[in-house]
């Protein structure tokens, strides 16, 4: 099966664990790059898609802030159209297995 990657950059706001969400902020190494592998419901319909959220060396997602980073959607080639249809403010949730921890905001390819 042929996958697509697509970089782009998106608003993440993590839900407090009150309202459902993760125990825990989400943090990178201290001395490198990391990534936050979560799966996204792009459309709100319940098919997952996995793209990483990539962490900029130290940074920490705060539970119940908005943070703008870079997601890396791999997907296969059948999700094309739900990936590059995106618009600007378009928003959707996010998943750790079947728990919904968050949600993000498109902003725009890179």
């Amino acid at each position: 099966m042929k996958t697509i990657h697509a970089d782009i950059l998106a608003k993440i706001t993590l839900f407090p664990t009150k309202e459902g969400g993760r125990e825990k902020n989400v943090q990178s190494f201290p001395d490198a790059e990391s990534t936050y592998r979560c799966d996204h419901d792009l459309l709100n319909e319940g098919i997952l898609t996995m793209g990483p959220v990539y962490l900029k060396e130290g940074q920490v997602l705060e539970l119940g802030k908005t943070y703008e980073v870079k997601i890396r959607f791999i997907a296969p080639e059948s999700v094309r159209k739900k990936i590059f249809g995106l618009k600007p403010k378009h928003s959707w949730k996010i998943y750790e297995g079947n728990r919904c921890v968050g949600r993000c905001e498109f902003v725009t390819y890179m």
